[in-house]
């Protein structure tokens, strides 16, 4: 099974979505980090935490020479935050692709040769397993059209058109 280590974008949209159980439903092993989760808000944290509860989502700490990792790779990438160099110290560690909205983010984490998605690949791949019916995923894309202006607006409107009335 696929290891994913999530970023806080991708988990707020997903809560927003109303999409958590159908997200947690996919085959792969779900993952975050300590400070990823710091990042998410209250009302956040108790609609994922029975995904944590039940294993479906784990929270990994870091070492002292993983700390070290992470503020090494801050100091070499000003453009990330702490949180994102948490999700390549991560990454790395549990040999996993990473699933991210940030752009400076993805970049690095593709340099780093490490692989990474977005939340479009996150409905693609619910679409492939059966979690989710096209008709929702467009209905759900429209919402997270709105919510998120920063999304690549053509391969958002090509799987609306795809997916609507299916």
């Amino acid at each position: 099974m696929n290891v994913a280590i999530h970023d806080a974008n991708i988990l707020i949209d997903i809560v927003k979505l109303d999409l958590a159980d159908t997200l947690f439903s996919l085959d792969l092993s779900m993952r975050t980090t300590d400070a990823v989760w710091a990042e998410l808000s209250g009302d956040q944290k108790s609609l994922l935490q029975p995904f944590v509860d039940g294993n479906l989502l784990a929270i990994d700490s870091f070492t002292a020479e993983e700390v070290g990792q992470i503020v090494s790779y801050s100091q070499k990438h000003r453009a990330l935050s702490f949180e994102d160099c948490t999700l390549i110290v991560a990454g790395r560690g549990h040999n996993a692709l990473v699933i991210t909205g940030d752009r400076k983010l993805r970049t690095v984490i593709e340099a780093e040769q490490l692989e990474v998605h977005g939340i479009l690949w996150l409905f693609d791949r619910m679409l492939d397993e059966s979690v989710i019916t096209k008709s929702l995923a467009a209905d759900k894309l429209r919402g997270l059209r709105a919510m998120n202006r920063r999304l690549p607006a053509d391969e958002l409107e090509t799987r609306i058109e795809q997916w609507e009335f299916k």
